[in-house]
């Protein structure tokens, strides 16, 4: 038979995953569904905490960070973070508001971090399935091109040849800047693969305007002449696809609607 803690006599009816602090004053700590809780004593009721605005203020913030988006992130993880915030709920109860304020601002931090680091994670994995997906749509393509360019034509081939090649080029765009790029922490996953994927279409699409201009002699004429148009086509459509931060970020634009 288990022996009952003390905090399990004084407060018997808690569901307790994961225990903070445990005072004679009061408890703090995590419940099964992640959430932050705590109980309080009569005695510690009737006296109320030294500073009860700070102490609200400490609340507040404690509630609004719980309501960051972690429900996606691994269990010990959300763990880490939860914990920060009963840490800096029990520093309030305890009085001690200077650290409590301290501890929620790393407890922000680190979540935040974790989001972007996850969100980058969707993008980049989006965006490599559908750059393997146009380099096997351009083999595919190739290794077909004796039955398909008497089909369909030289000029329709290579542009479209150069479509998937603007594929390719937001790929390796994408993948250079993705350190260096602002991802915000708060939107869902679909929107961050929405993202990604809305830039291998910008890119394609780039790729075959720019492919259409070439073949037409608009664009860098001067390769015309020696005979190596398909050539520059496919190398246009890369480079166009390569500028598909042009492209408006969704991401951005939905966030400036909510606003």
């Amino acid at each position: 038979m288990s022996i009952k803690q003390d905090y399990e006599e004084r407060w018997p009816k808690l569901n307790i995953k994961h225990l903070i602090l445990y005072t004679a004053d009061f408890i703090v700590f995590i419940d099964p569904n992640f959430d932050v809780d705590w109980e309080t004593t009569d005695e510690y009721d009737l006296h109320g905490p030294t500073d009860l605005e700070q102490h609200n203020a400490i609340l507040n913030r404690a509630a609004s960070l719980e309501c960051i988006p972690n429900d996606h992130q691994k269990e010990n993880i959300r763990l880490n973070f939860k914990r920060m915030i009963a840490e800096g709920v029990a520093r309030s109860l305890n009085h001690d508001y200077a650290n409590a304020g301290k501890i929620l601002d790393d407890a922000e931090i680190y979540i935040r971090n974790r989001n972007i680091e996850t969100a980058r994670y969707w993008q980049v994995t989006s965006t490599c399935l559908c750059g393997v997906a146009s380099a096997m749509i351009i083999l595919g393509l190739w290794c077909f091109r004796h039955n398909l360019i008497p089909f369909l034509g030289s000029t329709a081939f290579f542009i479209l040849i150069a479509t998937a090649s603007g594929s390719i080029g937001a790929t390796l765009s994408i993948i250079i800047r993705i350190g260096h790029s602002s991802i915000t922490s708060e939107a869902e996953k679909k929107l961050h693969i929405l993202e990604a994927v809305s830039k291998h279409i910008g890119g394609s699409i780039s790729g075959s305007i720019i492919s259409i201009l070439i073949k037409i002699g608009i664009v860098v004429p001067m390769f015309q002449s020696i005979n190596m148009t398909d050539i520059v086509m496919v190398v246009g459509g890369l480079i166009a696809g390569a500028s598909e931060r042009w492209v408006p970020s969704l991401i951005s634009q939905f966030e400036k609607g909510e606003k």
